[in-house]
């Protein structure tokens, strides 16, 4: 196997890398860990769904060189990315049964293969995209093929659904991009909506990237939605969507049948239309277009035509107007107050008949018989209606209110879904910070809108602390206690520079100060994290009066200690002329959503002075990029050069990163 490093650059902890396996497969990717074995072949997964009843079945044959196996589910329309459901670490067929107890939700799995690791090499991971559907009514196996990149062609429905109803990153331009942004319908209340804004694809937070403001958003027409970015962008970018007019024969609107009292008067009149409990106007929201046959003065039922304008449109040709003895208008009946309702959970509050006592005339009228019962507004907290229509002798409409609300559920242990595989994490640098995952009957909470986590005690070895918060309609707290172990510095996401040192010719100067980096980019403290235990020329250990010739390959003996462990070597050249002499000036540069980097024509000019004489440096020639700090946000950030060829040692640099229009020359809107 040959593997190529392309552009390491420890500040971003981004990697790209070239590899060529046994099979003469070529791959690219960024942004994973570095292995010693390719997986030569896809692990294969097999579905039984219709074996378990409110479970899916999901096993894989184990394939040659793979250490661990990791399974991934994501539900079609809900989670934006597949979220870690349980890892395997021995090279075995496993059987993994997964909970699916909500009807109607497709999920799609997936199962990763990764290889056994070495202390030598930087990384090489394979991903092995392999999905299946949940809602297949058939065992069978999925995919063998190396290259697979994604989901898996089907023909299904369920497939096309999701990709109608969420985002994939390809699908996502550079640029500033909005999804989400849809056609809505009147609500009779201001309408926002429910987007995701990103720039050059990476995900941006409102109230902290961007705020957003309305016009126009509350009746039919042309709405506006005005994006201000903040932070590190600049601008504002307004786009237009449209607010359609509601049906007047929707149904949260109310065509009463409108009853009058015999009096031998005419009644030919607007029907009364509500719609969520506000009365509509005749001539602003709908018009009366015909009236049926009869004098509507003798006691009867007549029609009326009407059709919405405005706000409203469709048309409804049979709205009843009722003309009734006084006993038998249902809009003089009484009813008990009705008792507040809990929220069940997104079904439908219907009272029982015990709550439902309906009075007219000293008289206790019968459901079904005398009249019927229907309901609008009754799913979620807030105000509900419960609509009494006459029936049989009876006529006319009465309309009573009552309240639902959602008490909080407090948070269990029992709905975390993964403390297993949270128990025992590796040390980093900057903190450890595993994610619990919560769920309700087969409902996944969300983090910041259902809950939000702290930690303490997290960024040493020992026993770390997980704090969740209930938010919402969630209440209550929880405390999940986790093992940190120490992490051994051999371990392949840990990374180790060590630049060359300039020669000189004097004593006790040939030392390079290693910069070691965690994970998540910490820096690892010298004599708190790790010592220096030895420098060497090979088999000369090298002291306070050693002078070692140019050109010598030096190797320095680093030993863990404190939240480390281990010991690691690493070799440089003492050679060349000190690149910290240089001056090297930057232009200003302009945040990109990702890490920025510096190319050739950024910098203005690279001077160094070699006794009375300045040579101009060439980046690739004379120096090259070696790290970065601080390059991804607004701000001041470092580049750190290393001198190659007739130079050595290191510079750093700092330059600007600027916020970004976006819109104009630095931002495109799509």
């Amino acid at each position: 196997m040959k593997a190529i490093i392309k552009g390491t650059q420890p500040g971003c902890n981004k990697f790209s890398f070239e590899w060529t396996a046994k099979n003469n497969a070529f791959a690219t990717d960024h942004n994973y860990d570095i292995y010693v074995y390719t997986v030569p072949q896809s692990p294969k997964i097999t579905k039984l769904s219709d074996k378990m009843e409110g479970y899916d079945v999901i096993t894989y044959e184990p394939v040659q060189h793979a250490k661990t196996y990791e399974l991934y589910r994501k539900r079609i329309g809900i989670d934006a990315d597949y979220i870690l459901y349980e890892e395997f670490t021995d090279n075995k067929s496993h059987s993994i049964v997964v909970e699916h107890m909500d009807k109607g939700i497709i999920y799609y799995y997936r199962i990763r293969a990764k290889a056994n690791e070495s202390i030598d090499l930087a990384t090489n991971e394979k991903y092995y995209p392999v999905s299946v559907l949940s809602n297949e009514l058939h065992s069978g196996e999925w995919g063998e093929t190396e290259e697979s990149s994604g989901v898996e062609e089907s023909d299904s429905e369920e497939s096309t659904s999701e990709d109608a109803s969420s985002e994939e990153e390809g699908d996502i331009s550079d640029g500033l991009y909005i999804s989400g942004l849809q056609t809505k319908t009147y609500t009779g209340s201001v309408i926002k909506q429910d987007i995701k804004v990103y720039y050059n694809k990476v995900p941006l937070k409102a109230g902290k990237d961007y705020t957003v403001s309305y016009k126009n958003n509350k009746n039919a027409g042309t709405a506006l939605l005005t994006i201000k970015a903040k932070g590190n962008l600049s601008g504002s970018v307004t786009k237009s969507f449209t607010i359609e007019p509601r049906e007047i024969n929707d149904r949260d609107v109310i065509i009463e049948d409108t009853v009058y009292i015999h009096d031998n008067k005419a009644h030919k009149k607007a029907p009364k239309v509500t719609y969520r409990g506000k009365a509509l106007k005749e001539k602003k929201d709908f018009e009366v277009t015909s009236f049926g046959k009869g004098n509507y003065t003798s006691a009867g039922t007549y029609t009326a035509a009407i059709k919405g304008i405005g706000n409203f449109k469709g048309s409804v040709s049979n709205a009843q107007i009722i003309i009734v003895d006084k006993d038998k208008n249902i809009g003089q009946a009484t009813l008990e107050k009705i008792p507040v309702q809990e929220y069940q959970n997104g079904a439908e509050i219907k009272l029982p008949d015990k709550l439902i006592k309906v009075t007219l005339a000293k008289t206790v009228l019968k459901k079904d018989v005398d009249y019927t019962v229907s309901y609008v507004n009754n799913i979620y907290p807030g105000k509900a209606t419960l609509i009494i229509k006459g029936k049989g002798e009876y006529a006319g409409t009465k309309k009573v209110s009552f309240t639902i609300k959602r008490t909080p559920t407090v948070l269990t242990q029992s709905m975390i879904t993964n403390k297993y595989k949270i128990s025992t994490v590796k040390m980093q640098k900057n903190g450890v910070m595993p994610k619990p995952r919560l769920a309700e009957n087969s409902h996944t909470l969300i983090e910041g809108k259902d809950y939000v986590l702290s930690y303490k005690n997290n960024k040493q070895t020992g026993t770390g602390i997980i704090i969740i918060k209930g938010l919402g309609n969630y209440t209550g707290s929880l405390t999940i206690p986790f093992n940190i172990k120490s992490k051994d510095l051999t371990s392949s996401d840990i990374s180790i520079h060590l630049p060359n040192v300039a020669y000189n010719g004097k004593a006790n100067q040939y030392q390079s100060n290693p910069v070691i980096t965690d994970s998540d980019g910490g820096i690892l403290v010298k004599n708190k994290d790790y010592t220096i235990e030895a420098y060497s020329a090979g088999k000369e250990k090298l002291g306070n009066n050693s002078s070692p010739k140019e050109g010598t390959e030096i190797t320095v003996t680093l030993k863990g200690t404190g939240n480390y462990t281990g010991t690691i070597k690493a070799t440089y050249m003492l050679k060349g002329i000190s690149l910290s002499k240089a001056v090297i000036k930057i232009a200003p540069q302009f945040y990109t959503g990702s890490c920025v980097e510096i190319e050739g024509s950024d910098i203005t000019s690279a001077v160094i002075k070699d006794g009375k004489t300045k040579k101009t440096l060439k980046l690739g020639t004379d120096y090259e990029i070696a790290a970065y700090r601080n390059n991804v946000k607004k701000g001041t950030a470092t580049v750190i050069f290393k001198g190659i060829g007739d130079y050595a040692g290191e510079k750093k640099v700092q330059f600007k990163i600027l916020p970004t229009a976006i819109t104009g020359k630095n931002g495109r809107v799509h």
